[in-house]
């Protein structure tokens, strides 16, 4: 079984390496708070945006996987923060295959919207996740939908790796269209960068289940899948990579990096790279993030 997510522990050395790492990050932040107004349109359009992309990439490059995920919390341990410091009654669910649900809203809402996280299968949900999830639902129920949002907290590589992450993504799907009687015409699924990446291999799972995980048959069509600049596909050769470099927030090489650990020595296919279905014959619908 799958270990449930958390902080990894660092060696001596790792931890001195942190010093180090956070001077570059410091230095890079400086330098380009100096530079920034003079960046043309290499960078970013906004200064503050550019400045913060350029320390989020520095930090990026110079971090290790298990550096990065050990300076931030857990994705569980962030949602309890969160929901405590905005006065929101928090419920977590554990599901199977060593993973936990986060509940936003009324359990009894109409609808249900599953929502994958992004962070490159690497990184913890943030505040800034759960901050846009829940106003996305406050949002919905203000304009008269009644929904609830379930989040998945899977778990991160290097502590797993694919098709990890899409069997607990399908099995939070199973936990509310099983274990809540829901019906697959209310419920939504979603996510951002690697959680649209998830959410559309979870789409994939259900027409053409993945050969190690569980089928999931269902006799009519969800409500909707949507995806915010999803993550599906690992080719570093993309002219965008390149020309966006100092635009982007996350740098080429951490994007490999992290597409490596994901999938962990494993020929990518149609469910860990979804670009890769367009390939196969079948039909794809990206969005613009």
């Amino acid at each position: 079984m799958t270990p449930l997510p958390t902080q990894p522990e660092l060696s001596f050395w790792e931890k001195l390496d942190l010093i180090p790492g956070y001077l570059s990050i410091i230095s890079t932040l400086l330098y380009t708070s100096a530079t920034g107004v003079f960046r043309g349109k290499s960078g970013a359009k906004q200064y503050n945006v550019h400045v913060f992309h350029s320390a989020v990439r520095r930090m990026c490059d110079r971090l290790s996987l298990r550096q990065a995920q050990y300076i931030a919390p857990p994705s569980s341990a962030a949602y309890e923060e969160y929901m405590k410091e905005n006065n929101l009654p928090a419920e977590t669910v554990t599901l199977p295959h060593g993973t936990v649900g986060h509940w936003f809203g009324k359990k009894d809402a109409k609808n249900v919207l599953i929502y994958y996280h992004g962070g490159g299968f690497a990184l913890a949900a943030s505040a800034g996740h759960f901050n846009f999830v829940n106003n996305l639902i406050t949002t919905l129920n203000n304009n008269g939908h009644d929904v609830a949002l379930f989040f998945l907290a899977y778990t991160l590589t290097p502590s797993a790796s694919y098709p990890t992450q899409l069997r607990q993504s399908v099995e939070a799907l199973r936990y509310i269209l099983s274990d809540q009687s829901r019906s697959p015409s209310s419920v939504l699924v979603g996510g951002d960068s690697a959680g649209g990446n998830l959410a559309l291999a979870t789409l994939l799972h259900l027409s053409h289940p993945h050969p190690e995980i569980d089928p999931l048959p269902i006799t009519e069509k969800l409500a909707g899948v949507f995806a915010f600049a999803p993550w599906v596909s690992f080719r570093p050769d993309w002219p965008s990579l390149e020309g966006n470099r100092y635009k982007d927030i996350i740098p080429k090489e951490a994007l490999m990096k992290w597409s490596a650990a994901y999938l962990n020595g494993k020929e990518a296919d149609a469910w860990s790279e979804p670009m890769l279905r367009r390939r196969s014959g079948g039909r794809m619908c990206l969005s613009n993030g």
